[in-house]
């Protein structure tokens, strides 16, 4: 599946180089507003700042005394908000420095959203900073990642890597990690996600999210 972020990295870098800058995050903000009425800032913070998505810096050194930092964000890209988000980021066609290209038809929105929509799997992307990281990410597989690699809900039995998507041969790509979809209720509590990294050498990624702020209402969103 193409990653429709396609070839608009270098956008993203400015978004997440200054991602402080931006309002802190509504977490009422796929309930108050439909899809439609979002904004480009609004698109940026579910993709950069909800409760979809943790940040997690490494810092290494590629030479002598040359420390390189890299950062992956982790995010739950089955998650419905997500998805939309997505898709109506593309609409913007942010890789031609446009803020706003109008008008974004919904029905095109839902209709891209739902091309990402994998109904019985949850899906973690991965993605790289800078965006070099993504092309390394395209050396991995699933026979390689399998061993390191699962979704824990609470202190649950861990869930093994069912698929992995490379981020191919775009620019700019997530790395997506699909696992079986499983059952959350209001009694659970965290979402862990763990897997490998080798930036050069092996490092564990591991990320915890707080499922209670993924409820809307009665519903879990993922």
């Amino acid at each position: 599946m193409e990653s429709f972020l396609g070839r608009s990295w270098p956008f993203l870098i400015m978004i997440c180089l200054g991602i402080t800058t931006l309002p802190l995050f509504s977490e009422e903000l796929w309930e108050r507003e439909t899809s439609a009425e979002w904004t480009l800032e609004d698109t940026q913070k579910i993709l950069w700042q909800s409760p979809w998505v943790k940040r997690k810096p490494y810092f290494f050194y590629n030479a002598p005394r040359s420390r390189m930092e890299v950062e992956f964000f982790v995010r739950i890209q089955s998650a419905e908000p997500v998805r939309l988000a997505l898709a109506k980021f593309a609409q913007f066609q942010p890789e031609r420095n446009i803020r706003v290209v109008g008008p974004v038809d919904p029905d095109e929105t839902r209709r891209r959203a739902e091309e990402m929509r994998f109904p019985e799997e949850l899906v973690v992307a991965v993605v790289g900073f800078p965006p070099s990281f993504h092309y390394d990410l395209n050396r991995y597989s699933l026979r390689l990642l399998q061993p390191y690699t699962s979704v824990q809900i609470g202190k649950g039995e861990e869930i093994p890597l069912k698929a992995f998507i490379a981020p191919g041969d775009s620019q700019y790509g997530e790395a997506l990690y699909r696992f079986p979809r499983p059952t959350l209720s209001a009694r659970s509590s965290t979402l862990r996600f763990r897997t490998a990294l080798w930036i050069p050498h092996r490092v564990d990624l591991e990320v915890k999210f707080d499922i209670d702020k993924w409820k809307a209402g009665s519903e879990i969103i993922y």
